[in-house]
């Protein structure tokens, strides 16, 4: 089983390897970085093709800027994987064992959707702040409802808390808008309009860098307006 991680790059130069190294670092090797340089301005183009250059893993995107949602399409067109994981490049995983986790689950339960736990990160005051969760109540099932997602708050309304079956977002049409405000949220109501297969693990393996001005994510002028 493959994965695909697509990492959209917009002015992170001085995080993005740690984004990098923590993909890198997982136990399970069966994947593929997708870097998407959506025209960022600094070095990031150029650190892209270092990485790429060392680690056959690891394929670059050069385009021009066009916002997250065009970032992260252009990345699904080219990866190969049997499941995607959409990663901002300022964010990082905490965890080296996780994508074995998952793979093992997705094993298990032959799910299409595979939810997981993340914690924040305040750059300006160096501070990792937890939010309880309940993926440790439901991480023994091999399927979760619908509702009890929702009721539980393990289906977020954002993208990079999930694994997908890149066959549903291919067979589908799942693609983000572009030029529009808030699109985790109109990507993750077409998911619910599916009759898909959903799991979670137990175990906080993201980490959501938060106070970082110049990412892809906070940026509204390049996000959603360009």
């Amino acid at each position: 089983m493959k994965f695909s991680f697509i990492i959209p790059v917009y002015k992170v130069e001085q995080y993005l390897t740690t984004c990098i190294e923590s993909i890198l670092a997982q136990t399970y090797k069966d994947f593929e970085i997708i870097l998407v340089d959506d025209g960022s301005p600094d070095t990031c183009p150029l650190l892209c093709d270092e990485w790429a250059a060392k680690e056959s893993r690891i394929s670059v995107i050069h385009k021009q800027n066009g916002g997250l949602s065009s970032a992260r399409n252009e990345g699904l067109k080219k990866a190969q994987g049997d499941y995607i994981i959409f990663l901002d490049s300022d964010d990082w995983w905490c965890d080296n064992t996780a994508l074995k986790r998952i793979a093992a689950k997705i094993d298990e339960s032959n799910a299409d959707v595979v939810f997981f736990a993340s914690k924040k990160y305040y750059t300006l005051r160096n501070e990792y702040v937890e939010v309880s969760t309940a993926h440790h109540t439901f991480a023994t099932r091999k399927e979760i409802s619908i509702d009890d997602s929702m009721r539980n708050s393990l289906f977020l309304a954002c993208a990079w808390d999930k694994v997908i079956r890149r066959s549903v977002l291919i067979e589908n049409n799942i693609n983000f808008v572009e030029r529009q405000l808030s699109e985790d949220i109109e990507w993750c109501c077409k998911l619910l309009l599916l009759n898909l297969k959903y799991v979670c693990i137990d175990g906080i393996i993201h980490v959501y860098r938060q106070q970082n001005t110049n990412s892809i994510t906070a940026n509204i002028t390049n996000k959603n307006l360009s």
